[in-house]
């Protein structure tokens, strides 16, 4: 449970908590209100449900704990009316060091389009970081709905492919929701970091004198150290 002297939580407006389970299926059977029913999309192997304890058709990775805590900050956004005070919301990392400012989303931005750093996609849509307006966030946010309203049906339509991971699924979702014509990429302004001490679900990192602490993806870091910001953003 993240602590209460945790900076980002001394910081926040709201604050919506959910406690890590050891098997992420509790979360999934929370938001799907039954006890296993949305296993038969485990079947689309093989690396875009990582979390969830399963004999037979485990995967690996952690990316299932992503898809959960979207669904579940929709849910809260939507419930306490607090998606009506904003217009644009930024889902990111907690580990991301920015070596420039972040967009600023001037007013005369087109609310269409949907935000997202450039690099580390694999195949899809990166999921470390997006800048999505209200019109767009529910769409954008809302990766659990059919493994919650229809497992079968969505293991029909990605049974065909055997390479799943959580950024082509999200890419795959954007198809499905309408709004992949909307995204824009800008150029990547920050990297991840962990300390010595810090826990890590994937990568470990490496010690770079130069930034003076561990980072997680070099792809990153060398993207975001040789990147010029998108001036149309500032």
């Amino acid at each position: 449970m993240t602590s209460p002297e945790d900076p980002f939580m001394k910081a926040a407006n709201y604050t919506w908590l959910y406690p890590e389970p050891y098997d992420w299926a509790e979360a999934f059977d929370y938001a799907c209100q039954c006890k296993d029913c949305w296993r038969p999309v485990l079947k689309a192997r093989n690396q875009w449900l990582g979390g969830i304890l399963d004999p037979t058709d485990q995967h690996p990775g952690s990316s299932a704990i992503l898809i959960f805590y979207r669904w579940f900050l929709l849910k809260n956004l939507f419930e306490s009316k607090v998606v009506d005070k904003y217009d644009y919301f930024i889902v990111t990392r907690s580990d991301y060091y920015y070596v420039k400012p972040s967009p600023r989303m001037p007013p005369y931005m087109n609310p269409n389009h949907i935000w997202i750093p450039e690099g580390e996609d694999y195949g899809g849509i990166t999921d470390r970081h997006i800048v999505v307006s209200r019109k767009h966030v529910y769409a954008a946010l809302n990766l659990m709905e059919p493994i919650i309203k229809d497992p079968n049906g969505l293991l029909k339509e990605m049974e065909g492919y055997q390479e799943w991971n959580l950024e082509r699924y999200i890419k795959f979702r954007f198809e499905k929701q309408g709004i992949l014509r909307h995204v824009r990429r800008f150029p990547r302004i920050m990297y991840a970091v962990r300390t010595s001490n810090t826990s890590t679900r994937w990568s470990y990192g490496f010690w770079i004198e130069e930034a003076g602490m561990l980072v997680k993806y070099m792809t990153e870091y060398n993207d975001a150290k040789n990147s010029t910001p998108l001036a149309e953003l500032y």
